[in-house]
């Protein structure tokens, strides 16, 4: 495989409308045993951002959280995905966000998650700040500083009293506490 003459073409498929043709092609793209093609591909798709494009995306984006050191593919994935996310993307991401016990999937995640839409992610985000559990709370405010849903302080506001020692250094950051 000649990958300059690929990446190329791939780059040239995401100007144009899908066809079936194209969209079969950028799928083998996502299966390809390089990653930047791979990359190339999973842009083609944010760039058709259509709903077919999105499901497929979010297929392969999905597959990849099984991949022990597939932090770089899933970055390309979570970009693509916060160009075309959508409000009733907000439980699935919000679900997937909270649901990992890896600090650092958790991490690669955050852009995803504050990407989401104020209505509804911002109303879940403020009930998972509120949750017993500290590592919950401080997750949940970390994607209220990274959203475009408000002023990150004024958003903080509500939670300048937490006893966790984390989100009181959080917020002391943020000059909110």
């Amino acid at each position: 495989m000649d990958l300059k003459a690929e990446s190329l073409r791939l780059r040239d498929l995401a100007t144009v409308p899908p066809t079936a043709k194209s969209r079969a092609d950028v799928v083998k793209g996502l299966a390809s045993k390089f990653e930047g093609i791979q990359a190339l591909a999973a842009e083609v798709f944010g760039a058709w951002g259509d709903p077919a494009s999105k499901a497929t995306l979010k297929e392969w984006f999905l597959e990849t959280m099984h991949r022990p050191l597939g932090w770089a593919i899933r970055s390309v994935g979570v970009r693509e995905l916060a160009r075309v996310t959508v409000a009733e993307d907000a439980n699935w991401v919000l679900d997937l966000y909270f649901g990992t016990d890896d600090d650092l999937v958790q991490h690669e995640l955050l852009r995803l998650a504050a990407a989401l839409p104020s209505s509804p992610a911002k109303a879940m985000v403020e009930e998972k700040a509120h949750n017993p559990d500290p590592r919950i709370r401080h997750s949940a405010l970390k994607i209220l500083v990274w959203s475009s849903w408000g002023n990150p302080k004024d958003l903080l506001r509500p939670f300048a009293h937490d006893s966790d020692p984390v989100i009181k250094k959080m917020l002391r950051a943020w000059r909110v506490a």
